[in-house]
């Protein structure tokens, strides 16, 4: 949390909502300037090249200091030196303006600008870091990692004395980064506060003068404590004690009772990841799409959310898309195409009878064509998440006349059996249905990201669920993408971004999940935000879009920085 708040990145992303950027056709997600001013895309076709040219505000150190255009730099090459990785090529123009270029003239949104909004800030003054042996060790050691990308960009072969050299530079730089560290002011912010003192108890901030903003930022001084444990938490919260908080792990019947307390106002803040079942497409009748169909038809979603003890909200449709962003990509006649997996155990009895499986009169239990009773485990990890819907879910399989059992497993054994980030069909996935989280929009509001985790191995729950991504699915947009397959449907979505064709994709994707059943998300989660509305005045509406910046790392932290500047809450 001391990072997120000390170190500001020059963007907030706001997925939720779109706008122009200067020098690109279309829309995108907005970005709200921060550290920077204003910023423009030079696409150069003559060079074959992409740059991103940012100009930043008259903001400045908590010491002082201004930012420059070379503590953004200085940001960026010292962390890939830290993981020996390159960071891309950047120029600064002068004290108040860089640019990043990128080869090629058709690149993605968030490849262009996750610089810009990127989790770690701006956190390396060029005051302090460029006066240590460190930041001579790091320009020799990002030289040779420059020589590195372009041997391997053009296919050829890494020398392994380069090799050699960049390991031992990087193995000196990551030996003294911390000691020299230690050294530095590390509490110099270029955010709106600092921090003026730290304990063990608590931590005390204050607002930086010389912060572009500070002028219009009401409060002046506010205290950090640790999270208490829930009770004691929601007791101070009662009594006025604290002027904002967050809560996970409280029941919606607790929510409407603060939501009665004089003076307190809660919000619900999205996570933007669903809890859902995953299908092993390895394994017979997971690897069938009228038996995921059916078991999607007997969850019943509503009595899962009402059980559990947290914030949770059942999506609209399982498409992988948050509902916040439906719009963005779906018209309503659109959406007219896709299946609402209501609970229905009528609508499962016919998908199952449509593949063969069938009722024994007298045993009353679903059998497969050969007449062996159907046997089903589902897996999960000992969390309330995962085994309060694995109960409900279990029972009603078993009342419906499936055998269904709960096996809990630690999170180790849990991820060896489900191979969750494997790149290999090949690979064995030892469960039948298991529950986990997907990760949608994957921080960018991008839904490339949203089917990445769903579809594609190695990318969370896709490597888990291995759904062979060679076969050819017709869809009813498949004269707009004629793709041959999703691994092509991939391809076609993330070399197209801005156009109709990018639509098309969307919708299709959309389409896929819907129809075929790979995953099926039960609920979404997030947090209840908690505010004191005698301190804290001005708090934007629930369906503001600036919610969305939950789908960062540290989210309702930085959105508390963001409510605070641009809604003048004092």
């Amino acid at each position: 949390m001391l990072h997120y708040y000390i170190h500001a990145p020059l963007v907030f992303l706001i997925p939720a909502e779109q706008a122009s950027i200067p020098g690109l056709e279309g829309s995108y997600p907005k970005m709200l300037p921060f550290l920077a001013d204003n910023w423009r895309v030079i696409v150069d076709k003559n060079r074959n090249v992409t740059i991103v040219e940012v100009t930043l505000k008259k903001t400045g150190w908590s010491d002082g200091k201004p930012v420059t255009a070379k503590d953004v730099y200085l940001s960026k090459i010292m962390y890939g030196c830290y993981y020996a990785s390159f960071m891309g090529y950047y120029e600064v123009v002068n004290d108040t303006t860089i640019r990043r270029y990128f080869n090629g003239t058709n690149i993605r949104f968030e490849t262009l600008t996750s610089w810009m909004w990127s989790w770690d800030g701006v956190w390396a003054s060029e005051n302090y870091y460029t006066k240590e042996p460190l930041y001579s060790v790091c320009t020799k050691l990002y030289d040779l990692l420059k020589q590195r990308y372009e041997i391997t960009q053009s296919g050829g072969t890494v020398p392994s004395d380069l090799t050699k050299t960049i390991a031992d530079l990087q193995s000196q730089f990551r030996g003294n980064f911390t000691e020299i560290a230690k050294k530095e002011p590390s509490y110099i912010a270029n955010g709106p506060f600092y921090p003026s003192k730290i304990t063990e108890s608590y931590i005390i901030w204050e607002k930086n003068p010389y912060f572009w903003a500070s002028d219009q930022i009401k409060v002046a001084r506010w205290i950090m404590y640790p999270s208490p444990e829930t009770a004691v938490a929601l007791e101070q919260v009662a009594a006025g004690k604290i002027t904002w908080t967050t809560f996970a792990s409280v029941s919606t019947d607790l929510i409407r009772f603060l939501n009665k307390t004089p003076g307190l106002l809660i919000y619900s803040m999205p996570n933007y990841r669903m809890v859902g079942i995953l299908f092993n497409e390895q394994r017979y009748p997971m690897n069938m799409t009228c038996f995921r169909r059916a078991i999607a038809y007997l969850i019943d979603r509503d009595k899962i959310i009402a059980s559990l003890p947290m914030y949770a909200k059942k999506p609209t449709l399982n498409i992988g898309l948050p509902d916040q962003f439906l719009y963005q990509w779906l018209t309503t006649d659109d959406l007219k195409l896709f299946t609402n997996y209501t609970y229905d155990p009528k609508k499962a009895e016919q998908e199952l009878t449509s593949c063969g499986f069938m009722k024994d009169p007298k045993t009353k239990k679903w059998v497969y064509p050969n007449g062996t009773p159907i046997s089903i485990t589902i897996l999960v990890q000992p969390d309330t998440m995962y085994t309060v819907p694995a109960e409900i879910i279990a029972a009603s399989l078993n009342s419906f006349g499936i055998s269904t059992q709960i096996n809990i497993q630690p999170a180790a054994v849990w991820t060896t059996l489900v191979r969750t980030y494997s790149t290999s069909y090949n690979d064995t996935r030892d469960y039948d249905l298991t529950i986990w989280i997907s990760s949608l929009m994957y921080a960018t509001g991008s839904p490339y990201w949203t089917w990445s985790h769903i579809l594609a191995l190695g990318w969370g729950a896709g490597g888990a669920i291995a759904f062979p991504n060679w076969l050819n699915i017709s869809h009813p947009w498949k004269t707009c993408t004629n793709d041959a397959n999703i691994s092509d449907l991939f391809s076609i979505l993330y070399n197209n971004p801005g156009t109709g064709i990018e639509k098309c994709a969307v919708k299709a994707f959309a389409w896929i999940v819907n129809e075929y059943v790979p995953v099926y998300h039960i609920y979404e989660y997030g947090v209840w935000v908690v505010m004191n509305t005698n301190q804290l005045q001005g708090w934007p509406s629930a369906d503001d879009p600036v919610w969305s910046v939950r789908l960062m790392d540290a989210g309702y932290y930085r959105a508390l920085l963001l409510f605070l500047i641009y809604y003048n809450l004092h």
